[in-house]
């Protein structure tokens, strides 16, 4: 006589798997931050991206273009967050802007300090900060 196996659905993860997501998202997140500094570090690169290239192309032109890095990084990395049960997933599209927003104003925050260097450590180490935040428990 065979047993029949009941499935069991936990609500909430237990607590090890939370800790190891987390750290696994924030990383994602983390790094993707890390690697549009990397892009955005030559001064050529800040000026053209996020200088020129508003005024030139218009807001809503040079917003579309940024599109698929916010989808494609921020988006991708929050949809795990919201599918280990760390965030709404209704919150995820907007959450994505505001990340990028925050990462955007960090890149201009260095392309126009008198010390890029400088800058550009105090906006990656906010910008960790900031990741990090994200899986704080309200």
């Amino acid at each position: 006589m065979a047993r029949r196996r009941r499935s069991i659905t936990l609500r909430h993860p237990p607590s090890h798997k939370i800790a190891k997501a987390e750290a696994d998202h924030t990383d994602e997140i983390v790094t993707g931050g890390e690697i549009l500094f990397d892009a955005y570090e030559s001064k050529d690169a800040r000026r053209l991206l996020l200088m020129d290239g508003p005024s030139v192309l218009g807001h809503v032109v040079w917003t579309e273009m940024q599109e698929k890095l916010r989808v494609g990084l921020g988006e991708h990395a929050l949809h795990h967050l919201a599918d280990e049960g760390l965030m709404p997933k209704r919150m995820v599209p907007m959450m994505a802007h505001l990340l990028f927003g925050a990462f955007t104003q960090g890149a201009l925050q260095i392309a126009t300090s008198n010390d890029p260097h400088s800058a550009s450590k105090q906006a990656r180490a906010a910008y960790k900060r900031l990741a990090q935040g994200l899986l704080t428990k309200s």
